[in-house]
């Protein structure tokens, strides 16, 4: 009989399998990236188009126009679409990445065909009326107007200002000024460069039979490509590394974010650095939150991650605490830096982040729609599945050595730009 008071041995995964996707070919050029499971009766559809905040001239240009997408159509109001996908069962959702703008589509198998024209429909003809998009700003702005009350919002917003320029896609910053700005004909210039059906990136998971891929040729198949191909390149950018201290009069907190630009993921250090970002700051049980929330009480919550790009990414550590001790938590912050940087990380302690982070790549690889993730990866950014094996296997051999390397490389203070919102500028800056 099963002793449920003893529990499971430990073990770790000694090797990890990303299932490849299958590549169909459609007739205009185009092709369809499919991961095939038994198990659903849900299709998950993924369609990417060259249209992410990289390739905006003003801010919130790329948001705005995947916006308008779902207010109506040139047949269709935005109620009879959504009625019409309802009676279905159908679900739609959508995102603006860096590069990438998505739109997803989860529905059953067995009314593929009837939800496919509403689908195909909202992705090529939007109507982008007047009204619809005065209406959209109005309550763009009046979102704004609550955001630009955090403390997190506005040092989020400096850090951009800094770390990027202004005149860089990253550095330009939403405001009231540039929504008013912000034309229907703008949103229609962005759709008709960076929308087209042809240059999309299609993805597909689920129950996948012959006849299914049938009718997702026939849908896709119709869009041309553009004449103008899309490549990524990075944008110039400027660089401003200071301590820089904004005002929010009568706050009870200040917000703290501490920044640096980083390595492309395709660098070598970079694999390192993930294992160095999670021991510092990268989950619940880092030495961050152990030592400002669970030792000195500063933070309910404090956070270091990397956000990748086409060409680069950004590491950065946010939260927030009271006004009296943001001056001795930037303090501790770069003292948890300097620990790493001077001392090596016990074996205990890796191998608690080891296993969480080995627990963390068979969550991403449980079921076709995650497993979907990494051939967008594959295909959206340039990254080989061997590259992703060598990532795997970097977890398993890292060692503290390797990580007190990685610490004395990357986490010279200098290096780092330090944002403070509160109420009054701290002394350390």
């Amino acid at each position: 009989m099963l002793n449920r008071a003893t529990p499971p041995p430990f073990v770790v995964p000694s090797n990890f399998t990303i299932p490849l996707a299958t590549k169909y070919p459609l007739v205009n050029g185009n092709t369809l990236h499919v991961i095939n499971t038994d198990a659903d009766a849900l299709l998950k559809i993924d369609v990417f188009f060259p249209a992410g905040r990289i390739h905006q001239q003003q801010a919130s240009v790329a948001a705005l126009t995947i916006d308008m997408l779902f207010e109506s159509t040139q047949k269709r109001t935005a109620m009879e679409l959504a009625e019409a996908m309802d009676f279905f069962g159908a679900y739609t959702d959508y995102n603006v990445r860096s590069e990438w703008a998505s739109v997803t589509l989860y529905t059953l198998n067995k009314h593929l065909e009837s939800v496919l024209p509403y689908f195909i429909e909202l992705l090529t003809l939007p109507a982008f009326l007047d009204k619809e998009f005065d209406l959209l700003k109005a309550r763009e702005i009046q979102d704004l107007k609550v955001s630009l009350e955090k403390n997190s919002v506005l040092a989020q917003q400096e850090v951009s200002r800094k770390l990027w320029g202004e005149h860089h896609p990253w550095g330009m910053i939403p405001s009231i000024e540039n929504f008013n700005l912000v034309t229907r004909a703008t949103i229609q210039q962005f759709f008709d460069q960076h929308y087209a059906l042809g240059d999309a990136k299609i993805f597909v998971a689920g129950n996948i039979n012959d006849e299914t891929i049938k009718i997702l040729s026939r849908a896709f198949a119709a869009g041309v490509k553009s004449m103008n191909p899309f490549k990524i390149s990075e944008k110039a950018s400027s660089e401003v590394i200071e301590r820089v201290f904004v005002q929010k009069p009568n706050s009870l907190q200040a917000a703290l974010k501490v920044v640096r630009k980083h390595v492309p993921r395709t660098h070598p250090d970079y694999n390192d650095t993930q294992m160095l970002n999670l021991i510092l700051g990268g989950y619940f049980g880092s030495r961050l939150m152990d030592n400002l929330r669970e030792d000195k009480g500063y933070t309910y919550g404090i956070g270091s991650s990397i956000s990748d790009f086409s060409f680069g990414s950004q590491w950065g550590i946010g939260t927030e605490v009271k006004n009296s001790v943001k001056d001795d938590a930037i303090n501790e912050i770069f003292e948890e830096m300097k620990r790493l940087t001077n001392e090596l990380v016990e074996l205990e302690e890796l191998d608690v982040a080891r296993n969480y982070l080995l627990g963390q790549v068979l969550r991403s690889l449980d079921g076709a729609y995650s497993q979907l993730g990494y051939a967008e990866m594959a295909e959206l950014n340039g990254y080989s599945y061997e590259m992703m094996y060598a990532g795997f296997e970097r977890i398993k051999t890292i060692t503290p050595t390797d990580l007190m390397l990685a610490a004395q490389k990357y986490f010279q203070p200098e290096n780092w730009l330090v944002v403070v919102c509160g109420s009054n500028e701290p002394s350390i800056l």
